[in-house]
């Protein structure tokens, strides 16, 4: 048996981390965005600047990161309320 069958993670938790359990392929774009989807879903509530800033700081560690895709991938998980045009 699993951890994951005894733990106290909320189900919407639980189904964002199997992707990156279970998917060593997952993209570093995939991976950065599933990963702030959980914190969200975990209670932090950053704003799309916040947001912004946390892509940046990530591209510049690692620079081969397409932001595009990495935002893409973000939205498609609907954590958050759409992004504003400006952002």
């Amino acid at each position: 048996m699993s951890r994951e069958w005894f733990s106290s993670v909320p189900e919407e938790i639980k189904l964002l981390r199997f992707p990156l359990w279970h998917n060593p392929e997952m993209s570093v774009e995939a991976v950065w965005a599933y990963m702030n989807a959980i914190s969200i879903k975990a209670g932090e509530a950053p704003s799309w600047d916040e947001m912004m800033e946390r892509l940046a700081r990530m591209a510049e560690v690692n620079p081969r990161i397409n932001r595009q895709k990495a935002l893409e991938i973000f939205e498609n998980l609907k954590v958050m309320p759409p992004r504003p045009a400006t952002v």
